[in-house]
């Protein structure tokens, strides 16, 4: 988010930092970013903190991101999809951006006639608090963009964010939040609990989130470099330190 925020072209998610090793094999330049355990992965350009993505490091820079929960969560919703890859339109959403990503995905079912399907990435597979709230945040938005039929998974959701505390104390007094103030990342902490302050919206455009609507949101892949013979919607066997 923050990268393409900061103008990024786009970010590559994968799964392992073997995969993200393999990128870098690759002809054209990337940056590597990610964690594991809420530290940079030793080798790395970037962390998983959105306070290191700022433009003077990321503008125009294709990145590859690995993360424990997140990243994964998007391969697993890509490989859940229709054979071929044109399924539903995939975006990814934050407090930051509840708003803007709301309207777009408003839109987008209106014109395709199709629902909404909110997924929360947890942590290492657990239910978690803050991917809860935001869940609640963006359906509430969602809700004020016209009619809403929620399942029962929505409306359990929508109603734990009823009850929910301000912003920076949800995700403070959250299980991941306390791992992350201890780590001393207070200050990112602080920058995630804006609500609607982007109107960025990160859409999956040839297998990489891009802006949408922005410079880079192309519609095609051209531009996106290869490994392995597959484009990035694949899986490149890992190389390098995993």
């Amino acid at each position: 988010m923050a990268a393409l925020e900061n103008g990024a072209r786009g970010v590559v998610p994968v799964a392992t930092p073997g995969e993200a090793y393999a990128w870098r094999a690759a002809a054209e330049p990337v940056l590597l970013g990610g964690e594991r355990g809420a530290k940079r992965i030793p080798g790395f350009d970037l962390g998983n903190s959105p306070l290191e993505y700022v433009r003077e490091r990321v503008a125009g820079k294709l990145i590859v991101l690995t993360t424990t929960n997140g990243t994964l969560a998007f391969r697993r919703v890509l490989a859940a999809g229709p054979e071929g890859g044109q399924g539903p339109e995939l975006i990814a959403a934050c407090l930051r951006n509840a708003q803007a990503a709301a309207r777009h995905l408003w839109q987008r079912a209106v014109s395709s006639d199709r629902g909404v399907l909110v997924v929360c990435a947890g942590t290492n597979g657990w239910f978690s608090a803050e991917d809860a709230y935001c869940a609640s945040v963006l359906l509430d938005c969602l809700a004020a963009c016209g009619p809403l039929e929620p399942g029962d998974g929505a409306r359990a959701v929508m109603r734990l964010g009823a009850l929910a505390a301000p912003p920076l104390a949800e995700l403070s007094s959250s299980r991941h939040g306390q791992t992350l103030l201890r780590l001393g990342f207070a200050a990112d902490m602080d920058y995630c609990a804006q609500i609607s302050v982007s109107e960025t919206v990160p859409r999956f455009n040839a297998g990489v989130l891009v802006a949408a609507g922005g410079p880079y949101d192309t519609g095609s892949p051209a531009g996106v470099p290869s490994v392995d013979g597959e484009s990035v919607a694949g899986e490149p066997a890992p190389a390098g330190p995993a």
